[in-house]
């Protein structure tokens, strides 16, 4: 009786974990102007910088990070 309880359990959380994973898929944005790096061959050889723009107001007037 236990393994069988095991193995429904088991089945179960199979059907809710792919689940999970389409609806996650379902809901992503493509992405846009996102590129892969290169990987580096020597530390600091190579920077990126991601900006975020259109952002509210600071104090100081920035709406950037």
């Amino acid at each position: 009786w236990i393994k069988e309880a095991q193995k429904e359990d088991s089945e179960i959380w199979t059907i809710v974990e792919n689940l999970d994973k389409q609806v996650k898929i379902e809901h992503q944005r493509a992405s846009g102007l996102l590129q892969q790096l290169d990987i580096p061959v020597w530390k600091w050889d190579k920077i990126s910088m991601d900006f975020v723009t259109g952002l509210p107001q600071t104090q100081r007037r920035h709406d950037a990070i």
